[in-house]
């Protein structure tokens, strides 16, 4: 059964529902182990738009997809100088192809393997925000267990101002 989407409030938030940021995390670049930042300590994002982008497409990954995009445009990355991978596996081992590079959440780098380097950015970006969203009446005992284990992080229950509950 399809139920139609609750309208939302006039602050734009849909009733009903609860969010919190459950991580939060930088943005750093991946690339090849042989590229010439690879030896630095940070990336510098604006030298890395003569590169290509590699990047999670939106179906996949809508959030992240407009987040990096965001980012390389800002950056002065041209959107011609953009890849579309079907997910971040994908994205890695181009990079390790040499076909581009990437900007990803920092948590990517703990699946980096060899011929690939991440480096934080040398620029300060927006972090990229992991948010649960729920329903506020519901009462699933699983639910709660893993709202408790999933918000037991350091980070703060608070969004980014776009998002800002």
């Amino acid at each position: 059964m399809h139920r139609a989407p609750q309208p939302a409030d006039p602050d734009g938030r849909w009733r009903g529902l609860e969010t919190a940021v459950a991580a939060r995390e930088p943005l750093v670049a991946v690339l090849p182990s042989d590229h010439p930042l690879a030896s630095h300590e940070r990336a510098d994002i604006v030298t890395l738009t003569a590169d290509t982008l590699v990047v999670p497409a939106a179906a996949s990954a809508p959030g992240l997809h407009e987040q990096l995009l965001a980012t390389w445009q800002v950056a002065g990355g041209s959107p011609e100088h953009v890849r579309e991978t079907d997910s971040i596996l994908t994205a890695l081992a181009l990079v390790e192809a040499r076909l581009g590079i990437a900007i990803m959440p920092a948590a990517v780098s703990a699946i980096v393997w060899h011929g690939l380097v991440a480096r934080p950015l040398l620029q300060h970006r927006p972090a990229v925000e992991t948010v649960i969203v729920w329903r506020h009446d519901a009462i699933s005992p699983v639910l709660h267990r893993f709202l408790r284990i999933a918000l037991s992080t350091p980070e703060p229950d608070v969004l980014s101002p776009e998002h800002s509950r």
